[in-house]
């Protein structure tokens, strides 16, 4: 799609910029968060969230897709950039469960899964996200 070539021109100019590695993490942020410390931004976010999507009652009306682009580039004009692109797809829930995590973890279920991110651990949560299949990808595109 237009925002996936977004996300890679972006993620591409970053790792040129930098000669190394750049990124692209989709992610939505409300205005009413600016200025505050992490857990409210996180806590209003999700409650602006829940409040636009209130309407939408059936679960295929909540589904969610993250994507994570990562490009390392070996220097700036590298013709030939490595891209690892990691997509994580679930549903989200009418009301927040679980306590670790962050951003919207207590209200997503990724698919297959009966819980939120937040009530996984850490480790279970890199094994299946969208950031750690991208950095895996990436890993293993180095190494090729």
């Amino acid at each position: 799609t237009d925002l996936q070539a977004e996300q890679r021109d972006v993620a591409r100019l970053q790792a040129q910029a930098s000669a190394t590695i750049g990124g692209n993490d989709a992610d939505l942020r409300s205005r009413i968060a600016e200025g505050l410390p992490r857990e409210q931004i996180d806590a209003a976010n999700n409650a602006w969230l829940l409040a636009q999507m209130a309407p939408l009652t059936q679960a295929a009306q909540r589904r969610a897709h993250f994507t994570c682009l990562l490009v390392a580039v070996r220097h700036a004009d590298d013709p030939e950039p490595l891209i690892a692109e990691g997509h994580w797809s679930g549903e989200l829930l009418t009301a927040p469960q679980g306590e670790h995590g962050f951003g919207y973890d207590p209200l997503f279920v990724p698919a297959g899964e009966t819980r939120t991110t937040a009530e996984m651990s850490e480790s279970e949560k890199n094994a299946i996200s969208h950031r750690g299949r991208a950095f895996r990808m990436l890993v293993e595109a180095c190494f090729k």
